[in-house]
């Protein structure tokens, strides 16, 4: 279980160094370190698919995807507000929906564009006024972290970098929120509200600090008693959550297309989609699991039938030639080495 811990005790925080960034923090030389920031070829174009929906996304290629991977452990360790559902082991978009169950009313809106919200800009301030870190220090994170001006989506270290950039007005909407006595939650970019006072009245409210924040608020919806609602996907009635109408449209063709297939190959390929789906059904109502437990013996024969076919295929990235040293990731070590180097630095409480 990851051990977390307030910021000021972050390996990141006060960092005043980029040599002792890259050798202490990534475990890379700093000539390596800066002529990663400065790579014109960093990332490969992909595609995910969330459902339906098609995205493209930018991977990062090694050794910058481990430098952002260690960068986003250190970044995930630092203690999460007691709203956020993402990236926090334990909860997920069905936690997140579940915190509203029961409630009278229910409001919800989500932010526009948010990662390439999360812009070069502000990560450098982020860094410097929030953890503490020198300018060029900063700049050097700020480098790394980022694809043509923001977060790239695709990396391991935009979705926690993108909440602590916007904590500020995430926190400012948990105050308000409590002041109203209305529960608040947030998964990624959405933004969930429920309480007697949870009107559309509150989301205008609500929006007007999301713009104070120079964010732009997006597709707002109220629920009122008896409603139905959907929550970060999932369906929310008096009888508990439920899969959506449209997620079991999508198992069924999936189902259809899979039992339709050519070869075995094919087979194997529609065969995961249609176990995807019903494990993220399973995660909402229990009742699929049965159904995903049926599968699994035809999946592992299809598997054994076809095993390079069924792996993903591997490419060769060719990186700089440098691999990052294995090395423990702690406060401990990295609060030794500043103490080495400057005695009299206390760390200020944490912002």
């Amino acid at each position: 279980m990851t051990t977390r811990y307030p910021l000021h005790q972050s390996p990141l925080y006060c960092l005043r160094s980029r040599k002792r960034l890259a050798r202490d923090v990534i475990g890379m030389p700093l000539a390596c370190l800066e002529a990663l920031a400065n790579g014109v070829d960093n990332y490969r174009p992909a595609v995910r698919y969330t459902g339906n929906k098609q995205r493209s996304v930018n991977v990062p290629r090694p050794p910058l995807r481990d430098v952002q991977g260690r960068l986003g452990n250190l970044l995930n360790r630092i203690e999460l507000a007691p709203y956020m559902h993402s990236g926090c082991r334990g909860r997920s978009y069905v936690s997140n929906a579940l915190a509203h169950a029961g409630a009278i009313r229910v409001a919800k809106l989500d932010l526009q564009q948010f990662f390439p919200s999360i812009t070069r800009d502000r990560i450098w301030h982020f860094f410097v006024h929030t953890m503490k870190c020198s300018r060029d220090v900063s700049a050097l994170l700020a480098r790394l972290c980022t694809h043509q001006g923001s977060v790239p989506i695709g990396s391991r270290v935009s979705q926690v970098l993108a909440f602590h950039v916007a904590r500020p007005m995430l926190d400012e909407l948990q105050r308000f929120a409590a002041s109203e006595g209305i529960a608040f939650t947030c998964y990624v970019d959405d933004l969930s509200f429920s309480g007697a006072g949870a009107t559309q009245a509150f989301l205008t409210a609500a929006k007007a600090i999301v713009r104070a924040h120079g964010f732009r608020p997006h597709r707002d919806i109220s629920y009122g008693p008896g409603e139905e609602r959907r929550i970060t996907g999932v369906l929310m009635d008096p009888a508990g959550p439920r899969v959506p109408t449209m997620n079991l449209a999508q198992i069924e063709l999936s189902r259809v297309a899979w039992m339709s297939a050519a070869d075995d190959m094919e087979s194997l390929r529609k065969l995961s989609r249609l176990m995807g789906q019903l494990a993220a059904a399973s995660a909402i109502e229990p009742r699929f699991k049965s159904q995903l437990r049926l599968l699994q013996p035809g999946f592992l024969r299809l598997k054994a039938l076809i095993p390079t076919q069924g792996q993903r295929p591997q490419t060769r990235e060719r990186g700089s030639g440098f691999h990052l040293r294995p090395r423990r990731l702690s406060y401990q070590r990295a609060k030794r080495s500043r103490a080495a180097g400057s005695q009299s630095r206390l760390p200020p409480q944490a912002a």
